[in-house]
């Protein structure tokens, strides 16, 4: 979901669990007192824990971008989302490298605001390439919540250009190796230079500390677009902030994609065993502000043979667009079913 971003790249406890059974209940919203901090943020509820056999279709959609990764998966494992992603570099070349980004991504993406997540990375293993000048300086591979938020400018359609991805994440930099369990918590807000946002400006990033592979981590990421900030926490540890003014974020992003995902970026080689990135992490428990939080089950999967049967928000496919293909309405003859707007405008 972008280009070299993770440079700058827990269980819910007792306290969490209780807000959640009073704040969502089905697709009821009760109201609750809740103590914020002075400024005044949406509340977090649960968007989905993954208890289901198969990712649910109206919350979520996959997506793999750039291509690098010959091997993939994205799957339910165990009551979590497995991503697994394995990618090498090129053998004719000792310079450049090649990016790879599998992810599940929110079907109302431009309505989250506020994303946080257990994270857990079970596997990473890394074949690198000494002869490459810049092996040492590329992210290895990385599982991340990450989105982009806003455009500083004119949005160009289906163009990253101008675009700011926020991501908080798991990884590590060849330079950072401490041991070879080791991994470290990376954040970063980077603005995109070009249409797949694999050149750009880092406008921010920080080392959050080491961690051990294996070990469960609790990621936030919000934006908070009245201070020009976002701001990053891991665990219980105070939040950090990066700022990006003086950037007008008054702009929707020209790609509104934002969820959880995986990257690789492998540096290319010419001599000895090619460059190799793998990775496996489960997540779990995905908050989300409540306003981004999905429609009820029954209203998203409606049959229908018109717009008209759907409620605002939603629109009848028989086929619904997939890339160039126009998709194919419903209707009498061809029956279909109710899908978010939002989804529609993601996928088309």
């Amino acid at each position: 979901m972008g280009g070299e971003l993770l440079e700058g790249l827990a269980i819910m406890d007792g306290r969490r669990r209780q807000v959640i059974e009073v704040v969502f209940s089905g697709c009821i919203f009760l109201l609750v007192a809740v103590i914020v901090s002075a400024q005044a943020f949406e509340p977090l509820v649960l968007y989905d824990d993954f208890n289901g056999e198969l990712i649910e279709p109206d919350k979520w959609f996959g997506g793999e971008f750039l291509g690098a990764s010959q091997e993939s998966v994205r799957t339910i494992q165990g009551s979590r989302l497995y991503l697994f992603s394995r990618a090498y570099g090129k053998t004719d070349s000792d310079n450049g490298h090649l990016f790879s980004d599998v992810a599940l991504l929110f079907s109302n993406s431009p309505a989250v605001m506020a994303i946080e997540a257990a994270v857990q990375v079970t596997m990473f293993k890394v074949i690198e390439c000494p002869t490459n000048p810049i092996a040492a300086f590329l992210p290895q591979p990385g599982a991340r919540l990450a989105g982009f938020f806003f455009n500083t400018d004119t949005p160009i359609p289906y163009s990253h250009v101008n675009d700011v991805l926020a991501a908080i994440g798991i990884g590590r930099q060849s330079a950072l190796i401490d041991q070879e369990n080791v991994l470290h918590v990376f954040t970063v807000v980077f603005h995109c230079a070009d249409q797949f946002c694999t050149a750009g400006t880092f406008l921010d990033s920080a080392d959050l500390g080491p961690l051990n592979i294996g070990e469960n981590v609790e990621l936030k990421i919000r934006w908070d677009p009245e201070n020009n900030q976002f701001m990053f926490q891991r665990d219980d540890e105070p939040e950090i902030v990066s700022s990006y003014a003086p950037l007008s974020d008054t702009a929707a992003p020209s790609v509104a994609l934002k969820g959880l995902d995986m990257i690789t970026i492998v540096a290319n080689c010419k001599a000895g065993s090619r460059p190799m990135a793998s990775m496996d992490a489960l997540f779990d428990d995905v908050f989300v502000n409540e306003s981004a939080t999905p429609p009820c089950q029954d209203t998203a999967r409606k049959k229908c043979t018109s717009d008209a049967d759907c409620g605002e928000g939603f629109s009848c496919w028989y086929q619904i667009p997939r890339g160039p293909s126009p998709g194919i309405r419903g209707s009498t003859e061809n029956p279909g079913e109710c899908w978010s707007n939002d989804v529609i405008y993601q996928t088309n």
